[in-house]
């Protein structure tokens, strides 16, 4: 549980004494793993006064120092610490040095903006009528303008001092009212609701057993698909490792509670197809330094999207190094391999400078020759043909995993009967291409030659249906897959047809479930099949663009020595050129493809992102009572 299905979640429910809310409130925020909800059995208790007014003003406040902040680009980081001895006097300290920040520094930049659009604007009407008045007006403002500036530089100092600790204080501040808003009250007795992970609540009931003796209880209860109306929020423990990989299954939304988290299987496909898609490891070995101050500055500027984004990155340029190793390809083929594979057939050729050092054999290389059909240790025509078959055979294994996955979220959802009308028509139909290019592993050291074979028998089973089924193992296999094939369209359309019949008029019905449950899954079949190929073709364009550029550099340096061609300037120039054209270009489309593959080739078959995220109110500062 958490890293498939989410963690267990229950809805609380708290009850204290009055006089003891709000330092419990501030307890509830350092323990940080409190969901306040809109009460249920409390709804008919008032509100705690003036609440909301408290929050806006913490929330006008917490802009304007965010605005400083940005403004000096003071890198964000957890720091400073709350004592609390009352609410009013938590409030008052941090209005008060958050007021001194308003006026001393918040208006001077309001101000300094406002007198360079007037600058700005001053310059304009000068091009128009070049007037005495202006000129002096001009002069001033440029002066006021230079005197702020100068103020905002001098003090920025004593800005970074303590204006992330008041920031922090400040958020807070805004997470406590938003509890409070959401909390009860009568005469003497303090209400508040919410949802807490099940694993954390002992944790709880000690700090209030501990500090609220006899003053607090706490009641527990656990979801019910079918008896809560509301959906609990969705909470999932990953590692560390994994947690980068939300960022792509959040562009589908939440997952819901009673459904499979898509991210694990997500951090294992991206990185993957990334890496066919960008096999180069000095070009990898880029990648992942730019992802890394990418992180750094993610960090400095507290965006947690860009981080995620920077880690998946990083993570993926990881493995494209690993598969440039072993297919011995770092920023071309010029350092490793050198002319001899640029002119294979030329005796004079020679070797690069990191051939004999290079951590992977000629060897290892060649027999990896079926990943990547290029480079010197490949057979251009077969090692296309094994390419495409270990392309096609990745993509129908994800998507007949997708959709397994997604039997599970209907049968969750919505029932067996929904599983047989929606689900199992395609599962047959993906099921029965998977048998063919598993057909090869009953010969795993031929697998290249059995897939071919089966292929080419059916296509003669297809041109010859229904005749002659059993003249061989492969006609066999294939007959079967094609009968597979037919039964899982046939079931498809009459499925389609069940249901549209129960919300249309019979006429529309027939036509809609042949193109809805017949032809649309063929031609889904077909084209997203097909699509895993781009693993193949980015991958090529990605090796032959550098191997383009690498021919470029041996023309200008009109030599076959590979170290020559390595030390001369314009050489150099053309090979640099191409890695950084190959990683712009190659990289982005890499990345964007990557992403396209796990969202509509393999998300689409399973997601059903309806949820909403578990947010705790949390606490940005150490907390001391007193």
């Amino acid at each position: 549980m958490g890293l498939i299905f989410p963690d267990d979640m229950e809805r609380v429910f708290i009850l204290s004494n009055i006089d003891s809310s709000e330092k419990m409130i501030m307890d509830i925020l350092v323990f940080g793993d409190f969901q306040p909800e809109d009460p249920v059995y409390s709804s008919t208790f008032p509100r705690i006064e003036h609440t909301d007014e408290y929050l806006g003003i913490v929330h006008d406040y917490t802009f304007k120092i965010k605005e400083i902040i940005d403004f000096y680009g003071i890198p964000y980081k957890k720091c400073g610490e709350i004592i609390f001895s009352s609410l009013e006097n938590v409030l008052k300290e941090i209005f008060d040095e958050s007021e001194k920040y308003v006026k001393n520094v918040y208006e001077k930049i309001s101000q300094e903006r406002e007198l360079k659009e007037e600058i700005i604007k001053t310059y304009e009407e000068l091009e128009e009528n070049r007037v005495e008045e202006k000129l002096v007006y001009l002069d001033k403002i440029l002066s006021e303008e230079k005197e702020i500036s100068n103020y905002l530089k001098n003090i920025r100092k004593d800005v970074e001092i303590s204006i992330i600790s008041l920031y922090n204080k400040l958020l807070t501040m805004e997470n406590y009212f938003k509890i409070m808003s959401k909390a009860r009250r009568s005469e003497y007795f303090f209400f508040l609701e919410g949802y807490i992970r099940s694993k954390s609540i002992p944790k709880l009931i000690e700090i209030f057993n501990k500090k609220y003796p006899h003053k607090a209880l706490i009641e527990r209860e656990k979801p019910s698909k079918y008896e809560m109306k509301e959906e609990p929020p969705t909470a999932f423990s990953l590692p560390r490792v994994l947690k980068p990989f939300e960022i792509i299954a959040g562009i589908y939304g939440t997952p819901s509670y009673w459904k499979i988290n898509p991210t694990v299987l997500f951090a294992c496909t991206f990185p993957i197809f990334f890496a066919l898609m960008f096999p180069d490891s000095g070009d990898g070995i880029i990648v992942l330094i730019f992802s890394i101050f990418l992180y750094r500055y993610s960090k400095r500027k507290n965006n947690d999207q860009l981080a995620q984004i920077s880690e998946v990155l990083g993570i993926s340029s990881f493995l494209s190094i690993i598969i440039g190793m072993f297919i011995r390809e770092f920023f071309g083929p010029l350092l490793i391999e050198g002319t001899r594979e640029l002119l294979p057939s030329v005796p004079q050729t020679t070797v690069g400078p990191l051939y004999y050092v290079w951590p992977i054999s000629p060897s290892i290389a060649s027999k990896l020759s079926f990943i990547i059909p290029f480079g010197n240790y490949s057979e251009p025509v077969f090692g296309l043909i094994d390419t495409m078959i270990i392309a096609i055979l990745i993509g129908i294994l994800f998507m007949l995993t997708g959709n397994s996955l997604g039997i599970y979220n209907t049968l969750h959802k919505s029932g067996i009967r929904a599983v047989l009308l929606e689900n199992i028509p395609i599962f047959i139909i993906y099921s029965s291409i998977v048998i063919l290019f598993l057909y090869g592993f009953t010969d795993p050291r031929n697998y290249f030659g059995e897939t071919i074979s089966i292929l080419s028998s059916l296509l003669y089973v297809i041109l010859h249906f229904p005749n002659n089924p059993f003249q061989s193992p492969q006609n066999f296999i294939s007959f079967i897959s094609v009968l597979l094939v037919i039964f899982g369209l046939l079931y498809s359309g009459y499925a389609h047809f069940h249901i549209l019949t129960r919300t249309k008029r019979k006429r529309s019905s027939a036509s809609e479930a042949f193109m809805e449950g017949v032809f649309e899954p063929l031609l889904l079949l077909m084209s997203n099949t097909i699509s895993f190929i781009r693993l193949l073709v980015l991958g090529m364009a990605h090796y032959f663009l550098l191997y383009a550029f690498s021919y470029f550099a041996l023309m200008s340096a009109n030599t076959l020595n590979t170290n020559a061609i390595l030390v001369n300037p314009s050489s150099l120039t053309i090979i640099i050129v191409g890695n950084l054209l190959a990683i712009g270009l190659e990289g982005s489309m890499a990345f964007i493809q990557s992403l396209r593959l796990n969202l509509y080739e393999l998300g689409g078959k399973f997601c059903l992102c309806n949820g909403r995220p578990f947010s705790p109110s949390v606490s940005y500062v150490k907390v001391s009572f007193n």
